[in-house]
């Protein structure tokens, strides 16, 4: 039982860049969910079977350690609670506030409790990373060998394209139904390879390279100009905390990144409203073509009247995360989290939203610090997304926030058990030499 509860949750994480896997599952969830639903039901039942002191306070300890996390869940969560009892549409936004309850005070600290139950820490930032490469290369072979992962894979694609006309596909959605899904998939996916770059030995860096390369290309696919900026700053916060050690491969494998990117938008000719580098340019640019941009433009202006009125209780979580909101209070809620969290669940929701964040950064910091594997890694991997969620409306995206789990993961002090059969076996490896 205990081997098919490992093997569930390698797959589990291995899948959770699938954000919109829906055909089998219907509205049950995503792939990724169900599997660590499953990990989490059956797991809970033997632990609670087997319970002991020793259990007990090792479930404390993990409370502890995601102490400065839970009190944003907690936040978030009261300030939806408060919010539904004055919301347009009450049940939704309960649903919506259980939704954060459940992600952030039961999700998040459970999937760091699990990593090392059922998976090293390593082994579950080498799946992570696995993960978001082979949805790269899924996207990648619909393009040029034809296959249909993003078909097969998404009931309700978002940005239908041509796949015929490979050179005019850019804002594909791929495997996860989403462009800017893709986007911020892809971006996780180069900075961990990145700094996988910049950790290993010059002889080992064949399996990163080979991530990197279609993690990038997969970002320019996607079109994702938050994305894009994201990579840039992930890309120097690495190149900044890696050491001088590893400056030359890192600038290296960039500057190569650089120039694939130019050479490869010079030759295909897009126009403006699909080139990412153009849109990213146009973004500064005080007139602005976009309709989508001006249309966040109505939406910021709505947000601040209706942030006048009431700045405090909010209106309501149920426009949150869903492109058909039932209500037309909370408006098509602004791409901007902090902000989106402020309208919908007020101060509350607010604090909680700055809270997860800052909390994020400081244990991230922390690692880096401390000079945890990963770390830097995962560091760049959450100053990206926070910065992404600046202009996105979602915050509970569970792949994103298993990064912080694996965080807190690294954080993990190794065992004295596990310390003593490490000193043990170099012990003997030294004697036999």
């Amino acid at each position: 039982m205990n081997r098919l509860l490992r093997l569930t949750f390698a797959a589990a994480v291995l899948t959770i860049g699938l954000d919109q896997y829906r055909p089998v599952l219907g509205a049950v969830g995503n792939l990724s969910d169900v599997l660590f639903q499953g990990v989490f039901i059956v797991g809970a039942a033997l632990w609670f079977l087997r319970l002991d002191a020793e259990r007990l306070q090792r479930l404390l300890q993990v409370g502890r350690e995601l102490e400065p996390l839970l009190w944003g869940g907690v936040l978030l969560t009261l300030g939806g609670a408060i919010a539904s009892l004055q919301s347009s549409a009450p049940s939704a936004s309960w649903q919506v506030t259980l939704k954060y309850f459940g992600t952030f005070c039961v999700w998040l600290p459970w999937a760091t409790f699990a990593v090392e139950r059922y998976l090293s820490a390593n082994r579950a930032c080498v799946l992570y990373v696995l993960g978001f490469c082979l949805i790269a290369v899924a996207t990648l072979s619909d393009l040029l060998v034809g296959t249909r992962f993003g078909a097969m894979l998404v009931s309700t694609p978002v940005y239908e394209v041509n796949l015929e006309s490979v050179a005019g596909v850019f804002r594909y959605g791929g495997p996860t139904g989403h462009p800017n899904t893709l986007g911020y998939v892809s971006m996780i996916g180069f900075l961990l390879c990145l700094s996988g770059i910049a950790r290993e030995k010059w002889r080992r860096l064949t399996p990163w390279l080979a991530g990197l390369v279609p993690c990038g290309a997969v970002l320019l696919i996607s079109g994702s100009r938050a994305a894009f900026v994201g990579l840039v700053v992930g890309s120097f916060v690495v190149l900044l905390l890696s050491g001088r050690a590893a400056t030359p491969r890192l600038l290296g494998a960039l500057l190569a990144c650089v120039a694939a990117m130019w050479i490869s938008l010079g030759v295909s000719d897009l126009p403006s409203d699909v080139n990412p580098v153009v849109r990213l340019a146009e973004s500064f640019r005080p007139r602005r073509s976009f309709e989508a941009d001006w249309q966040r433009r109505r939406d910021l202006d709505l947000s601040q009247r209706l942030l006048s009125q009431d700045p405090i209780t909010g209106y309501g979580m149920e426009d949150i995360g869903t492109s058909t909101p039932p209500t037309k209070v909370a408006f098509s809620l602004p791409h901007y989290v902090v902000l989106q969290s402020w309208v919908a669940g007020g101060v509350l929701a607010l604090f909680g939203t700055l809270w997860l964040y800052g909390a994020t950064l400081w244990l991230a910091w922390k690692a880096v610090r401390q000079g945890r594997p990963w770390a830097v890694g995962l560091l760049a991997t959450c100053v990206a997304f926070i910065l992404t969620d600046m202009v996105h409306p979602g915050l509970n995206q569970r792949f994103k926030w298993f990064a912080v789990a694996l965080l807190v993961a690294t954080l993990r002090p190794v065992p004295l058990v596990a310390r003593e059969g490490r000193f043990a076996a170099a012990s003997v490896a030294g004697l036999g030499s």
